[in-house]
């Protein structure tokens, strides 16, 4: 795990906050709900697997989606960076602009609530 990170983890243990994410592996956090911005643009809220967890995520880090929604069922990965504050419990949110070529924002344009979605990260920039 780089410096950064481990500085990031050992802060919020320090601060009794869980982290969600994890950096070498996906992990699966349910779809609140969406909400539409313009014709093409709509914030979704996932739900972190408690109301004390965080996402970890450093300023300016991404986290990546993963979707089975390659032409033969594999896995299409995309990075995206939460537009809630890092220090957020309980839930985050994704600002996703739906583009027709798009294959992960078509996807999530079919996500309904309870629907999971799979995250990684932090990905620094």
């Amino acid at each position: 795990i780089p410096v950064t990170m481990r500085r990031l983890i050992a802060r919020f243990r320090s601060s009794s906050a869980a982290i969600a994410l994890d950096p070498t592996k996906f992990r699966r956090f349910a779809l609140e709900g969406v909400r539409k911005i313009n014709h093409n643009s709509f914030v979704y809220k996932f739900r972190l697997p408690t109301p004390d967890h965080v996402l970890g995520l450093t300023v300016a880090s991404a986290l990546l989606v993963r979707a089975p929604i390659g032409p033969n069922g594999e896995d299409v990965i995309r990075p995206y960076t939460p537009i809630t504050l890092n220090d957020q419990r309980g839930h985050f949110e994704l600002l996703v602009k739906a583009y027709s070529q798009g294959n992960v924002s078509r996807f999530m344009a079919n996500l309904k609530a309870g629907d999971r979605l799979e995250f990684r990260g932090a990905i620094p920039k």
